[in-house]
């Protein structure tokens, strides 16, 4: 049976976490782990990680940044070996159930890849739409870091004004220098 748990900071399961989110995230797509237990210790800073756990071993897991009036999904993985056996799925309807209507976003790679495309159909299956017109770079996660091309993806909103106001509110508070959040 798999269960959910919102991740404390002092949680061992953050070991597991840290290996399945270097082994699924490019170092383009992600912070230094260190990094993300500073902002998950800062009870000033609304980041969060769901684990899915079966037993004590780590099947995947969820972060987000929960900004009030929408969540932004920023990492989200299941272990390899698990997948296709339906963890996904539960892992974000178990977070979209747990946010009821709250707008979600979050980023894709361009869908024109084939590991992407299969990621936004997963979305998509799950309600998402896709802002395949609207232009949006995702900033570097670490000082002098590339940038990149990403898509965004959103559940319970539908108006591209919302939506770009969304993504300035990502781009100035998930990608702002680690020290400004010390």
């Amino acid at each position: 049976m798999i269960v959910y748990s919102h991740v404390l900071p002092e949680s061992a399961i953050l070991n597991q976490i840290e290996m399945l989110y270097v082994g699924s995230f490019p170092p383009v797509e992600r912070r230094a782990f260190a990094n993300v237990k500073v902002l998950l210790e800062k009870d000033n800073v609304p980041f969060h990680i769901i684990a899915a756990t079966e037993g004590d071993e780590l099947v995947g897991f969820l972060s987000y940044w929960d900004f009030g009036t929408f969540r932004y999904i920023e990492h989200f993985a299941v272990d390899v070996k698990k997948r296709g056996n339906g963890i996904g799925s539960g892992i974000l309807e178990h977070f979209i159930a747990e946010n009821g209507k709250v707008p979600v976003v979050l980023e894709v790679e361009l869908p024109e890849a084939y590991d992407a495309r299969r990621r936004v159909d997963f979305y998509m299956r799950h309600c998402f739409i896709i802002w395949k017109r609207l232009k949006y770079i995702q900033p570097p996660y670490e000082r002098g870091g590339d940038s990149l091309e990403m898509k965004l993806m959103t559940l319970h909103v539908n108006d591209q004004n919302k939506v770009s106001e969304m993504a300035g509110i990502i781009q100035n508070e998930v990608y702002k220098p680690i020290e400004e959040y010390l």
